[in-house]
C-alpha cells in the first residue's frame, strides 16, 4: 500500500485511508509490507540517508518491472515528502497538481516541465510549482528526487 500512495503522491493525488496506514498515539504509520519494514511517517525527528533508500528502491520489483519505484518518507498533516527512483528515459508526473511541490534532483538528471515552461534539473538543482499546475520529469539517466506536496487544508 506504501507504494501505492507513493505512485499516487507521484501523481499528485490525496489519499484518503489505508489499510496498511494506522495512527500510532496520533501520528501517522505505515504497517509494512514483506519488502518493507513497519514505520512512523511523522515524528519530531526523522532522518534518512537517501543513498541507502535510493539504493532499497532499486532493488524492489516495482523499479525493474516498471522502471520506477518510490517511497513516503514523510507525511505530517498537508505534506508529503516521497523519494522516487526512476530509470533513464522514465517519465513522472501529473497533469494537474491538487497543491504546490518541489522536485530536488539528489541523483542524476533530467528534464522538468511545468506547462510549456522546461528545463534540466542536475543533482542539486530543484524546481518549484504552484497548485494547478501541470509537471513531468524525465530522467536523462537513472535518476533520484524528492518530491515534496503540499496539500490545501480544504482538499
Amino acid at each position: 500500500m506504501e507504494e501505492r500512495e507513493a505512485r499516487m503522491a507521484m501523481e499528485g493525488k490525496r489519499r484518503t485511508s489505508s489499510a496498511a496506514q494506522t495512527r500510532e498515539n496520533g501520528v501517522p504509520t505505515v504497517g509494512g509490507s514483506d519488502t518493507r519494514e513497519a514505520r512512523r511517517l511523522a515524528s519530531s525527528m526523522v532522518k534518512f540517508d537517501l543513498d541507502q533508500e535510493l539504493s532499497r528502491l532499486r532493488q524492489e520489483g516495482d523499479y525493474g518491472i516498471n522502471g520506477r519505484n518510490a517511497r513516503t518518507l514523510a507525511k505530517e498533516n498537508e505534506l508529503r515528502i516521497v523519494l522516487v527512483a526512476a530509470k533513464d528515459g522514465i517519465e513522472i508526473g501529473d497533469g494537474e497538481a491538487d497543491g504546490a511541490l518541489s522536485l530536488q534532483v539528489v541523483r542524476g538528471h533530467g528534464r522538468f516541465t511545468s506547462g510549456s515552461v522546461g528545463d534540466r534539473l542536475a543533482e542539486g538543482q530543484m524546481a518549484i510549482v504552484g497548485a494547478g499546475e501541470p509537471w513531468s520529469f524525465t530522467a536523462d539517466e537513472d535518476s533520484g528526487f524528492l518530491l515534496t506536496l503540499s496539500y490545501d487544508a480544504g482538499f
